[in-house]
């Protein structure tokens, strides 16, 4: 039995998300908000199955609208603050920004919230940042967090039942997809016209 947030394909029974899917509702929220040109700020995919499938549920759905996904505008890096900061300096340098950035958990989205404040880029009015996992802290910044709320303890919780069942009644464990559903706080708005 695995706990994970990835989707529960494979012969291990696994209680999890569809990261895919979270990043997906990302991107319709911001291309509902105007956005077109987006880029992403991910840990690093290699050997990373969850840091993989959200960057590739980006990318699938910036071609799902007909966004032109530019490769120069999705970044990896280590999860901290200090990477996340680097990041977005990078991405903003680039000749053709992008107006919005998705990052791949919340410590990244927090790097590049400080990055924005300390160069005085006004966050939602002229860049949208989003996060990934709802950490207690997000809700808290000012502006507070756009977010995908990870169902980590509703994981735990049906993993730890799923357990107890099978050890105390025989009673198969069945991979489970729990919803990680988008908290849409402060740091997203609509494209500057």
């Amino acid at each position: 039995m695995s706990i994970f947030g990835s989707s529960t394909q494979g012969e291990i029974p696994g209680i999890g998300f569809d990261n895919a899917q979270a990043s997906k509702a990302i991107v319709a929220h911001l291309a509902s908000m105007g956005h077109r040109r987006m880029g992403m700020i991910s840990g690093i995919t290699t050997d990373n199955d969850r840091a993989r499938d959200r960057k590739n549920g980006v990318i699938n759905a910036l071609q799902d609208h007909r966004f032109t996904y530019d490769p120069a505008l999705f970044l990896e890096c280590h999860y901290s603050h200090h990477h996340g900061r680097e990041a977005l300096s990078t991405l903003l340098v680039q000749a053709q920004p992008p107006t919005a950035i998705i990052c791949g958990n919340d410590v990244l989205a927090m790097g590049a919230l400080f990055e924005a404040s300390s160069r005085g880029i006004d966050v939602p009015g002229e860049l949208s940042i989003t996060g990934f996992d709802n950490l207690p802290i997000t809700e808290h910044l000012r502006p507070s967090l756009t977010t995908i709320d990870v169902p980590s303890e509703e994981m735990g919780i049906a993993a730890a039942r799923s357990i107890t069942d099978n050890l105390r009644f025989g009673k198969a464990i069945e991979s489970r997809l729990l919803q990680a559903n988008l908290l849409i706080r402060e740091t997203t708005g609509k494209i500057a016209p």
